[in-house]
């Protein structure tokens, strides 16, 4: 296997890795989980996966939430490591932790399965600067937690905005039901409003006609009243003729009630006479 030409190995025969598991977790992710066996204490640097390709070489960082933790003596280990452009083809595969310790790893399994008992050599990089090399690693672990926090900032963003798309269309929803509840409230207040000019067109029609007939009975009311005043002259009139006439024939009636009382008189004379 091909290392990284950067570094320069210093084997050591104390150390090694019972790889477990080294597979594609997703298309932009390379799990690794193993043991290792020989440390003389934990390790504080963040692991890196070194791949080198016939191009370039390409430094993962491991995700800090998918860290099972420093490595230790005989514990088991757990690392998921991130890409941070697009996948590429590499030739060779290196975990690097700090300026300490590297691994030579296989290459990945389809299914993650690994050979039973794979222990693989540890050998330290010969590195002009180590603390160079831990700050490198610190900036780069920073780096990934930087682009993570973007990586979240972008999905509660993606998130928000489908979240806003779906409260816009509740929204367009909302107001296309109340404007087909408006447009069927105007058509009802307009059938009302119909109804009302038809039913007070009605009611002028039938007080237009009952003012005819009122005004039609009146005229007959006032037609009559003039007949009766007109009947109530003649009446007076002949009561006039009647009384009058009365009036004449009691004084003719007593003229000849003197008249007879007068030719009685002379009779009972002329008997009177006669006897004598």
């Amino acid at each position: 296997m091909i290392r990284n030409p950067a570094v320069r190995p210093r084997p050591t025969d104390a150390c090694s890795f019972a790889l477990e598991r080294f597979a594609w977790s997703a298309p932009d992710r390379l799990e690794l989980a193993g043991t290792f066996a020989g440390l003389d204490g934990p390790l504080a640097e963040l692991p890196v996966l070194i791949l080198s390709g016939a191009e370039r070489t390409h430094r993962l960082l491991a995700a800090p939430a998918d860290v099972s933790g420093a490595p230790e003596n005989g514990r088991p280990w757990r690392a998921v490591f991130v890409w941070q452009e697009a996948p590429a083809a590499f030739e060779s595969a290196v975990l690097q932790l700090g300026g300490e310790l590297a691994v030579d790893l296989p290459e990945p399994g389809e299914d993650g399965a690994a050979p039973d008992n794979v222990e693989l050599p540890v050998w330290v990089p010969d590195q002009a600067d180590p603390g160079a090399g831990a700050e490198l690693l610190r900036l780069e672990a920073e780096l990934l937690g930087a682009r993570e926090e973007l990586l979240e900032t972008r999905s509660t963003v993606q998130r928000e905005a489908a979240e806003l798309r779906r409260a816009r269309e509740d929204l367009d929803g909302e107001r296309a039901e109340r404007a087909a509840d408006a447009v069927r409230f105007r058509d009802g207040i307009a059938a009302v409003r119909e109804s009302a000019e038809q039913a007070l067109a009605l009611e002028q029609r039938t007080a237009q006609q009952l003012r005819d007939a009122l005004d039609a009975a009146q005229e007959a009311l006032e037609a009559k009243d003039a007949e009766l005043a007109d009947v109530r002259a003649e009446l007076d009139v002949a009561t006039t003729f009647r009384a009058e006439a009365e009036a004449t024939a009691q004084a003719e009636l007593a003229a000849v009630r003197k008249r007879l009382d007068e030719a009685r008189r002379r009779i009972e004379t002329a008997i009177s006479a006669l006897r004598d």
